[in-house]
C-alpha cells in the first residue's frame, strides 16, 4: 500500500509540474512535440576518475530508444555505480523526465543521484506539448575485467637445451633475436614474431669476439645491431655477420641505442667522457660535468630503456647496476634530447627522488606508455620479487605488490638478468636466473585494456 501511495505522489508531482509548464495558446509560443535524448553521460566526480569520460551510444528505434555502452566503453573497473548523477541532453527541452528503477521512479531535476547498479533502467521523456512521450532503455555497466591485469601465455619453457649464461633478446623488423653467451662463445637464435607456430632457428655468428657481454647488444629496426667492447664498435645488418670498427677510445660501458646513435662511456687521454657513435664518435663530456665518472653512474649490470616523453622529446634512462668502483648504485640517469634546441640533457633523478635502494641486474621496459622495472637484486643480493612501475617518465616508482591487480606469470618467480622487451601490443619476458637455475623460457603478456576493441561501431 505504501509503495502505491509513493507512486501516486510522484505522479501528482509530475502532473503539477506539467501544468506549471503548460503555455497559454494566447502567448503565441509553440510547444515542441519532440521527446528525444541526443546524448547521455555522467557528471564528473573527482573521487571517481574516468566517470565523466564514460561513452554512451544513443540509438533511435521506431517508438522507443536504447542508450547503451559497449564493453570497452563502460565505466572504469571498480567504479561504484550506486550514487551517480546523470547528464542528459535533449533535442528539445522536455516537460518532464522520469527514471524507472527496479522498485522506484524519480522525476529528474538535473541534480538527482541515482543507483545505476540496478538493471534494467528505463527513462520516460515527456515532450513540451505533453502529447508525445518516448521510452528509453538504459544499459550501464562497469568493467568486470581489470584493464591493468596481464594475460600471460607461456610460449616456450625452454628455448634451448644448451648451456645458457648471460642472455639478451631484442626485437627488430618483427623478428626476435635471442643472444646467449656461456663464457666461451656467443650463439644466436631467431624467431619470427608474426608466425606463432614458427620455431627458434639457430644462426652461426661471425665477426664477434668470444667474450661478448650480450646484455649490451642493442638493435634498431632501420640501422641494425650494435655492440661495443675494448676499443671497438661491432655492427651488423642482420645480427649474424658483424663488422669491427676502431673507436680510438677505451670503452667503459655501452648503454643503449638512442636518437639514431649508440651511447657509451669511454676513457681517453686520462679522462672519462660520454660519447655517441653513428659511424664516428661525438664527445658529450660536457654532460658529465667533469673528467671522472659520477659515483652514481653505472658501468655494469645496469638497466636501460628508451621512450618518447609526453613533451614529444626523445628520452632514455639508465638505472641501477655497479659503478666503476664495483659499488651497487640506485642512480636513475635520464637522458633527453630536445628537438627544438638540438640539445642533450643528462640528469640523475635519484638525487631528488630516491625511490628505491641500490639495485642491479634488473630489466627496464616501456610498455603501454609507462615504464616497468622487472627482476634484479638488492644490495644484500636478495632477489627483487616485485615489479615496479613509473607513470611519470621515471621520476617516481611504485612497487606492484598487489599481484591480484598487477601480475607477472604465475610460475615466473623472482629472478635477475631477465630480458624484457615490448612492441605495441605485447610484453615479452625471457630467461633470467635465480639463485639456483639459469632459465631460457619465454612468456608473452598483454594488458586487458590493449586487447579491447576500438570504441564505436
Amino acid at each position: 500500500m505504501q509503495e502505491k501511495l509513493k507512486y501516486i505522489a510522484i505522479f501528482l508531482i509530475i502532473g503539477l509540474n506539467l501544468s506549471a509548464c503548460k503555455k497559454s495558446s494566447d502567448s503565441g509560443i509553440i510547444e515542441s512535440p519532440i521527446a528525444k535524448i541526443t546524448a547521455f553521460g555522467f557528471t564528473p566526480v573527482d573521487s571517481l576518475p574516468g566517470l565523466g569520460e564514460a561513452h554512451f551510444i544513443v540509438e533511435e528505434l521506431k517508438d522507443t530508444g536504447l542508450i547503451r555502452m559497449r564493453k570497452n566503453d563502460s565505466v572504469r573497473y571498480g567504479t561504484p555505480l550506486t550514487r551517480i548523477v546523470p547528464k542528459i541532453s535533449y533535442m528539445a527541452r522536455p516537460a518532464a523526465v522520469v527514471v524507472y528503477l527496479k522498485d522506484s521512479m524519480i522525476s529528474l531535476t538535473g541534480h538527482d543521484t541515482l543507483d545505476f547498479s540496478i538493471q534494467p533502467i528505463k527513462i520516460w521523456v515527456i515532450a513540451q506539448d505533453k502529447n508525445y512521450r518516448k521510452w528509453y532503455k538504459l544499459n550501464v555497466h562497469a568493467h568486470t575485467v581489470n584493464p591493468d591485469y596481464f594475460n600471460w601465455v607461456t610460449l616456450n619453457k625452454q628455448i634451448t637445451t644448451q648451456t645458457v649464461g648471460r642472455q639478451q633478446m631484442v626485437i627488430a623488423a618483427n623478428q626476435a633475436y635471442y643472444f646467449i653467451n656461456d663464457g666461451f662463445r656467443t650463439r644466436l637464435l631467431v624467431w619470427d614474431l608474426t608466425s606463432p607456430s614458427a620455431k627458434w632457428e639457430e644462426q652461426a655468428i661471425t665477426g664477434l669476439p668470444n667474450d661478448v657481454n650480450v646484455r649490451q647488444i642493442y638493435a634498431n629496426d632501420t640501422q641494425g645491431f650494435f655492440y661495443a667492447n675494448d676499443t671497438y664498435m661491432y655492427t651488423s645488418a642482420d645480427g649474424i655477420n658483424w663488422n669491427q670498427h676502431d673507436l680510438g677510445i677505451k670503452v667503459v660501458a655501452s648503454y643503449m641505442f638512442f636518437n639514431d646513435s649508440i651511447w657509451l662511456t669511454g676513457y681517453k687521454d686520462g679522462q672519462y667522457a660520454l660519447y655517441s657513435w653513428q659511424g664516428q664518435l661525438t664527445d658529450h663530456s660536457n654532460l658529465l660535468s667533469g673528467t671522472s665518472l659520477p659515483q652514481s653512474l653505472p658501468v655494469e649490470d645496469f638497466a636501460t630503456v628508451r621512450f618518447q616523453s609526453t613533451s614529444l622529446h626523445h628520452h632514455a634512462m639508465i638505472a641501477g647496476g655497479y659503478n666503476q668502483d664495483g659499488k651497487m648504485v640506485n642512480g636513475r640517469w635520464s637522458l633527453e634530447y630536445n628537438e627544438i634546441y638540438k640539445q642533450y640533457r643528462l640528469v640523475d633523478l635519484s638525487i631528488s627522488k630516491p625511490n628505491t635502494p641500490a639495485f642491479a641486474e634488473a630489466a627496464l621496459v616501456n610498455y603501454n606508455n609507462r615504464l616497468m622495472m622487472i627482476g634484479g637484486v638488492w644490495e644484500d643480493q636478495t632477489l627483487i620479487d616485485s615489479a615496479y612501475v613509473s607513470t611519470d617518465e621515471g621520476m617516481n616508482w611504485v612497487a606492484l605488490t598487489d599481484t591480484a591487480n598487477h601480475n607477472l606469470p604465475s610460475d615466473f618467480g623472482a629472478r635477475k638478468r631477465v630480458c624484457a622487451v615490448a612492441d605495441d601490443e605485447y610484453l615479452y619476458l625471457v630467461g633470467g636466473e635465480d639463485l639456483h637455475t639459469i632459465y631460457s623460457d619465454i612468456y608473452r603478456g598483454r594488458l586487458n585494456s590493449i586487447g579491447w576493441d576500438p570504441i564505436g561501431d
